[in-house]
C-alpha cells in the first residue's frame, strides 16, 4: 500500500472515530452545600446608582458593593466607580478609570480594585475597542495605575477569583479580522503580579463564572450569538475541566451567582437555578426586572441585581435586592469554526486530561477578598450597533435568602 493512501486512510479513521465517540459527561462528587434553603424574597432598598449602566462589573467588600464602569444609555463605555453603602443605603463615586470600558471584570484585594479586560467606545466592530489592560486603582487615593496586561484582549468573559489568583475564561476576542468566541484561558498571580496561560475550556464562549467550594463553573452563555446549555467545572488543585449534565434549555447567562445549592442564571429575559445536588436546572419565578446587560453578585444572604439595559429610553439605576430561601446569530467565520474545533477535540479527551499545577501553588502571601461569590461579570450581544438608544438602568434590585423549608422552585 503506497505511503500516501496509508496516511490518508489513518486520517479517515482518526477523523471518523472523533466523530463517533460521544460526548462524556463526568459527574462530580456531591458539593459540600447547606441543605434545605428556601425562597428568594425581594427586599424594598431606597439605594439608587448615581449613574444609570449597563455591563459593569461588582465586587463586594465587606459592608459595600463596588459598580465599576459599565455603558450609558447611548452605549458609551463609562469609568466611573461607585462604592454602594449596603448598611446606610447610599452611593457614592469614589473613583473613575482611566480607561472607560464594559463587559469586563473587577476583584480586591488589600484596598485595591483590579479591572481587566471588556472593551471601550461606543461599536464593538473594531479590533481596537477590545481591551487587554490591567487597571489597578487604590481605594483610599482614587489613583489608578496599569498593571500585566491581559495575554489577549477580550470582552464578554467569565472571571473568578480563588485565593491568590484571577482566573478569566473565554469571551470574545478578534482573530484574523474576525471577532470570534474563545474558549482560551488567562490566570493572574497576584503574588508573582504576572498573568500565564491556563488550561482552556471545553466549550468556547462568552460567559459568565461563578465561585462554589474552591471550584469555578461556567453555565450556558453564548457562541456565534447563539445561547448554549453546556455546564463546565474547572478544579484548580487538578487544572482540569469536567462537564456536568446541561441545562434544561440554552440561555445566555448574562449574569451568574450563588443561593445555597442553587447557580442561579440570570438571562436577558428570565431565570434559571441550575441545582448543584441534582445537576439538574429549572426556571425560576423571581420578582424582579429582568433587564440585558444587569450584573448580580451574592453577598451576606443577599442577592443584589445592579443596572441593566431596556428598550426604550429609561436609565435604570436601581438596585435590585432580594433575599434568597431558596430551598429548597450569524454563521459562524472560518476562525470560529477553528475555535470550535479546538472545542470538539478538548470534549473527546477530558476525561484523561491531567497536567500539572501552574508553579506558585504553595500558600499565597495575599489573597483576593471574596464574599458569598467572588465578584461578578456580565455578558450581552455583540451588536450595539443598531440606531435606537437602549436605556442604562440604575436600578439596584435586592432579594434576601430566607433560611426556612420549602419546595424546590418552579
Amino acid at each position: 500500500m503506497p505511503v500516501v493512501f496509508r496516511i490518508a486512510l489513518l486520517h479517515f479513521i482518526c477523523c471518523a472515530a472523533m466523530a463517533a465517540a460521544p460526548e462524556k459527561i463526568v459527574n462530580l462528587p456531591d458539593f459540600p452545600v447547606r441543605a434545605p434553603t428556601a425562597p428568594i424574597v425581594k427586599v424594598e432598598v431606597p439605594l439608587r446608582l448615581h449613574v444609570a449602566r449597563y455591563g459593569a462589573a461588582l465586587v463586594a467588600d465587606g459592608r459595600y458593593i463596588y459598580v465599576v464602569g459599565g455603558a450609558n444609555t447611548h452605549g458609551q463605555s463609562i469609568g466611573e466607580i461607585e462604592r454602594l453603602d449596603l448598611e446606610r443605603n447610599t452611593s457614592e463615586i469614589v473613583a473613575r478609570l482611566a480607561i472607560p470600558r464594559r463587559n469586563h471584570a473587577v476583584a480586591i484585594s488589600n484596598g485595591q480594585l483590579y479591572v481587566v479586560g471588556g472593551y471601550r467606545g461606543s461599536s464593538i466592530r473594531s479590533s481596537r475597542v477590545f481591551e487587554d489592560s490591567m487597571e489597578i486603582v487604590d481605594l483610599a487615593s482614587g489613583t489608578s495605575r496599569f498593571g500585566p496586561p491581559l495575554p489577549t484582549a477580550k470582552a464578554n468573559f467569565g472571571c473568578v477569583a480563588i485565593g491568590s489568583r484571577l482566573y478569566v475564561f473565554g469571551g470574545a476576542k478578534v482573530r484574523n479580522g474576525h471577532i470570534v468566541d474563545t474558549n482560551s484561558v488567562e490566570v493572574f498571580d497576584l503574588n508573582q503580579n504576572r498573568w500565564s496561560v491556563g488550561m482552556t475550556m471545553p466549550t468556547a464562549r462568552e460567559c459568565a463564572a461563578t465561585v462554589v467550594t474552591g471550584f469555578a463553573i461556567v453555565a450556558g452563555g453564548t457562541r456565534s450569538r447563539r445561547e448554549l446549555r453546556d455546564v463546565e467545572v474547572y478544579i484548580p488543585t487538578e487544572n482540569i475541566w469536567r462537564i456536568l449534565p446541561p441545562l434544561h434549555r440554552a440561555t445566555s447567562t448574562t449574569s451568574a451567582t450563588l443561593a445555597d445549592h442553587y447557580l442561579l442564571l440570570f438571562g436577558e429575559t428570565d431565570l434559571i437555578a441550575y441545582d448543584l445536588k441534582t445537576k439538574r436546572s429549572e426556571p425560576y419565578a423571581l420578582d424582579y426586572q429582568a433587564a440585558r446587560g444587569s450584573t448580580a453578585i451574592a453577598h451576606n444572604g443577599r442577592i443584589y441585581v445592579v443596572g441593566g439595559q431596556t428598550s426604550g429610553e429609561l436609565n435604570l439605576d436601581d438596585f435590585q435586592v432580594t433575599s434568597p430561601t431558596v430551598d429548597l446569530g450569524p454563521n459562524p467565520s472560518p476562525a470560529e469554526d477553528y475555535e470550535q474545533f479546538i472545542d470538539a477535540r478538548q470534549r473527546l479527551n477530558l476525561a484523561a486530561t491531567r497536567v500539572q499545577p501552574p508553579p506558585g501553588t504553595e500558600l499565597a502571601e495575599r489573597n483576593f477578598s471574596i464574599g458569598d461569590t467572588a465578584l461578578a461579570t456580565t455578558i450581552g450581544s455583540l451588536d450595539f450597533s443598531g440606531t435606537k438608544d437602549y436605556g442604562a438602568l440604575d436600578a439596584v434590585q435586592v432579594f434576601a435568602i430566607r433560611r426556612a423549608a420549602s419546595t424546590p422552585p418552579r
